[in-house]
């Protein structure tokens, strides 16, 4: 268990077992315990917070790439249309780019 507690106990059990200058020293230890154990739970926070941060940013990277990835292939099918159409005469083209319906026999 906690020193600290350990000697407030031992004190309540028999008060001549603990002098007054023991408990002052072992108030003002847990105390600074206390102290480091906020400011690490405080540092714990600022940590996690970054982190949320740093994740939020790769989610901005993530979703710029994928917008990016989508308009590249945007281009390259507009890229390839433009080629199929420069080097196929139009005549060639006629109804066979046309999407039809079956013709009922």
């Amino acid at each position: 268990m906690n020193k600290h507690i350990e000697l407030v106990k031992r004190w309540i059990a028999d008060n001549d077992s603990v002098s007054i200058q023991e408990l002052h020293a072992n108030f003002d230890s847990a105390a600074d315990a206390s102290d480091a154990a906020a400011a690490a739970l405080s540092n714990a926070i600022d940590t996690c917070k970054a982190a949320c941060n740093v994740v939020n940013a790769l989610e901005v990277i993530v979703d710029a790439a994928f917008a990016a990835d989508m308009e590249a292939a945007d281009a390259l099918v507009a890229a390839q249309k433009a080629f199929f159409e420069k080097r196929t005469p139009k005549k060639e083209l006629g109804d066979n780019m046309k999407i039809t319906k079956p013709k009922k026999s």
